[in-house]
């Protein structure tokens, strides 16, 4: 994607996967996968990282692929705060904040603060809005790290 002087703005490649996926713990195994290989955005503001989440999905269910997976590497921004700008974007490309908090009985705010970089979410609260996105997306989500 690009801006209006023509530099890149937004950058997704996708790469459907049916093996074994070993490089991270637990192994995912032989399957039919959706690997985002890479998702990088310039973020100002916009809402760019949302647009690119929602194209992911787009193609994984245009394509039938029910399992996605994108690999964060510590080096690349940290994995909790990458991690929750992604489920962050998640939400509102899909759900919305205001689904996800009737679901979850939380508050929308909170939901947001929870899932802003300097957010900390409990496991508790985790676990609710991975139950949640599951369910209203009928989609496998799961957590696995990278093996060095």
């Amino acid at each position: 994607m690009y801006g209006d002087n023509q530099d890149i703005q937004a950058f997704l490649y996708l790469k459907e996967e049916n093996e074994e996926i070993s490089d991270v713990s637990p192994v995912l195994p032989n399957d039919r996968y959706l690997k985002i290989g890479t998702f990088k955005i310039n973020a100002h503001g916009t809402k760019l990282g949302e647009r690119l989440i929602k194209k992911a999905f787009d193609y994984a269910l245009d394509k039938k692929i029910k399992k996605i997976y994108l690999t964060v590497f510590p080096e690349h921004g940290g994995e909790p705060d990458t991690a929750r700008l992604i489920l962050r974007d998640l939400v509102n490309a899909t759900v919305g904040f205001e689904t996800l908090a009737k679901a979850t009985a939380k508050q929308s705010k909170s939901l947001h603060r929870m899932l802003s970089a300097k957010g900390n979410p409990t496991m508790d609260n985790l676990t609710t809005i991975f139950s949640v996105l599951r369910q209203k997306l009928d989609v496998d989500i799961e957590v696995h790290a990278v093996r060095h």
